[in-house]
């Protein structure tokens, strides 16, 4: 058995490993051996292997027998029917590997937050280790993100080896002029702006425990790289947070001034932010937005839903037959999409739900979606009953930017992001010296 101070370094070693994995997904070429008899390419999520072989030896047996309180185990148990319910919809789909693969990820991921909770008692001081790892991360992403706009080596780099889309999947474009949203690593450009909010929120609500020139330099770098992801669901979630931590003096007057100032100063600097706000006042611009964005996907959505209202189309399954939901809409409203030399031409790509709300009513059928709601629910009562309420805050703020985006199929991060956020809400999304009594 190790010494528990031995066990925690290992830990922080392989959690870092496990944060970088995650976040760089380096697509192996198919068919390239790095090993002889070894093709990587098709052995899924090896990569992950270390981090799970590490976790399972630091942590002796005995830390899994501490008690979980009542409200957690409950919380627990309906995710646990949450993902028999997945599966059952998985094998009841047209594809049921995309749906298979995507329930085991949700599935491992569960059991890592499961792992992190009796961690979370077991080392001391984890709590802290989790926000500052997270926020320093961030900072990784951030530079990834310059990086993919203002250099174009780089940029391809990161379309070859790491999945990341073509730049006409994620754009800003104004009159005849288009500007990539640089997400670097990430995949997608919500999920990329979401990441890097949180990760700015929580050294903002824990100031005192990072260097003061470091918060500044992430501030400013922070918020260049929003300013060009131009997430509209990211800055919502931002404003609302502020405005809490403005009345619950939460954060010093000063200190959130500081944030304030570069969080908008500095996006306005970005070429991306600069054209959205542009958009705004373009009345053809508008109009395509309401027209072909949003509106015609969450259409589409709900003629997915449609076709299986009880177990839906199948976790993750959506993105995949997107096309044929969006040509049924498309053709309904007469828009062009046959014809690429005519006017008003629309190129139909594969989409994501760009809403995980309805994404889980979609993929998930009814069942689904109540088995979800009632989650939602316990986790409310639970934060009520702790009085954890600037976790319930921010919870709310990731619930109305679920609602306007969707992570398919890019689940992975987001999977990774939601069990940091709700073991860090266990103690308010603060570092404290005393971890809480999950």
């Amino acid at each position: 058995m190790l010494k528990k101070d031995t066990a925690y370094k290992l830990f922080m070693v392989a959690w870092v490993y496990f944060l970088l994995i995650t976040i760089i997904d380096f697509h192996y070429p198919l068919g390239k051996n790095y090993i002889p008899i070894i093709n990587f390419s098709k052995i899924q999520n090896f990569k992950f292997i270390p981090f799970v072989i590490i976790a399972l030896l630091i942590l002796p047996l005995n830390a899994y027998k501490s008690q979980i309180n009542h409200h957690l185990f409950k919380i627990f148990l309906v995710i646990t029917i949450l993902i028999i319910s997945g599966f059952v919809s998985a094998s009841l789909s047209e594809n049921p590997r995309v749906g298979f693969a995507f329930m085991t990820r949700f599935t491992i991921y569960f059991l890592i937050l499961l792992y992190l909770v009796f961690a979370l008692k077991y080392f001391a001081g984890l709590n802290e280790f989790l926000i500052k790892s997270f926020v320093y991360v961030n900072l990784f992403i951030i530079i990834a993100c310059i990086m993919d706009f203002y250099v174009p080596a780089f940029h391809q780099l990161l379309v070859d080896y790491f999945g990341r889309p073509l730049v006409k999947h994620s754009f800003i474009k104004y009159n005849d002029e288009i500007l990539m949203r640089p997400m670097g690593f990430i995949t997608e450009s919500n999920l990329a702006a979401l990441s890097i909010t949180l990760a700015s929120l929580l050294m903002l609500l824990n100031n005192k425990k990072f260097n003061q020139y470091f918060r500044i330099c992430f501030y400013v770098l922070g918020s260049f790289a929003l300013g060009m992801l131009v997430s509209r669901s990211s800055l919502i979630f931002c404003i609302i947070i502020l405005i809490y931590l403005f009345f619950s003096k939460a954060v010093t007057r000063k200190e959130l001034y500081i944030y304030a100032a570069i969080y908008i100063i500095v996006q306005l600097i970005t070429p991306q932010t600069q054209s959205r706000i542009l958009q705004f006042f373009d009345k053809k611009q508008m109009q395509e937005e309401v027209s072909v964005g949003r509106p015609l996907i969450w259409e589409a959505d709900f003629n997915a839903f449609r076709t299986n209202p009880v177990f839906g189309v199948g976790p993750d399954c959506f993105f995949h037959s997107s096309q044929d939901y969006l040509r049924q809409v498309l053709i309904s409203k007469n828009i062009n999409i046959d014809n690429p030399s005519e006017p008003n031409y629309f190129e139909i790509n594969s989409v994501n739900p760009h809403s995980l709300i309805l994404a889980i009513l979609t993929e998930g059928g009814i069942i689904g979606f109540i088995i979800f709601i009632i989650l939602i629910l316990l986790i409310f009562l639970y934060y009520l009953k702790k009085k954890l309420y600037t976790s319930m805050v921010f919870f709310i703020n990731l619930l109305i930017a679920a609602a306007v985006s969707s992570y398919a199929p890019y689940y992975t991060y987001f999977l990774l992001i939601s069990v940091i956020f709700f073991i860090l809400s266990l103690n308010n999304m603060c570092i404290k010296d005393k971890d809480s009594n999950v």
